[in-house]
């Protein structure tokens, strides 16, 4: 597995179509940490389809709303990720993970889960399935 540090945290490469970033902020992800993403996520895949499991298990975190706008509406993100897993720790977290997916609506499949394998298991099924309608 290859590992690219990052100002918010570290991301890594595993198989040939997940991307897991890993945040170890102590306050919000900013827009700067997107675009550290966004360009190692360029390196990684280039212009093709990808996966993401986005793990936001560590305590106090959020996203500022320059953030989320960024990664919502962003193109190129929203062309290219096929579906996105969210990595909580506890129910509290994935109701309220739940409840963020609903509000901001996502271009593409996103969902909350409190074990990577099933994320896992997840993001490779939405990855087959959306390489069967192309």
């Amino acid at each position: 597995m290859s590992v690219y540090p990052f100002s918010g945290g570290v991301i890594e490469k595993s198989g040939d179509f997940i991307m897991r970033v890993t945040f170890t902020v102590e306050n919000d992800i900013t827009i700067d940490h997107l675009k550290e993403i966004k360009a190692i996520r360029e390196q990684l895949f280039g212009n093709n389809y990808y996966c993401s499991i986005i793990d936001v298990t560590k305590d106090f975190m959020g996203i500022s709303e320059e953030a989320k706008e960024y990664v919502t509406k962003h193109p190129v993100i929203n062309k290219f990720r096929v579906a996105e897993a969210m990595l909580v720790k506890n129910l509290g977290q994935k109701l309220g993970v739940d409840i963020y997916i609903r509000l901001s609506k996502p271009t593409r499949v996103t969902k909350a889960f409190l074990k990577e394998e099933k994320a896992k298991k997840w993001l490779k099924a939405e990855f087959e399935k959306f390489n069967s309608k192309k």
